[in-house]
């Protein structure tokens, strides 16, 4: 018959040998969240980067207007001239789809 050290020593094995099977997901878990932490460290300088370009943006004459949307996430895209419902000059984007009427 166990003693009860014996006993309480299994028990212990036990429980430790249930949180050994949890260390791989554990380790799913973090690898997760360092992935995520990847992506929005990429999204941060993305949006710094934006900031950036934004400030830069071109604004001499001529008849090609760059879209603000595309020059401020580094893509060389112009605006076309679009049919407007009033007497604005409208514009879209052929990338990004952004419209506007001046």
């Amino acid at each position: 018959m166990a003693s009860i050290l014996e006993k309480l020593k299994q028990l212990a094995l036990d429980y430790a040998s249930n949180r050994q099977r949890e260390i791989a997901d554990i380790d799913k878990k973090l690898a997760q969240i360092e992935q995520e932490k990847l992506n929005l460290s990429a999204e941060r300088e993305k949006a710094h980067a934006t900031t950036e370009r934004a400030t830069n943006f071109p604004i001499e004459g001529g008849t090609d207007y760059p879209c603000p949307i595309c020059w401020a996430d580094g893509i060389t895209s112009f605006l076309r001239p679009v049919s407007s419902p009033d007497s604005r000059d409208m514009f879209r984007c052929n990338k990004c789809h952004f419209e506007d009427a001046f």
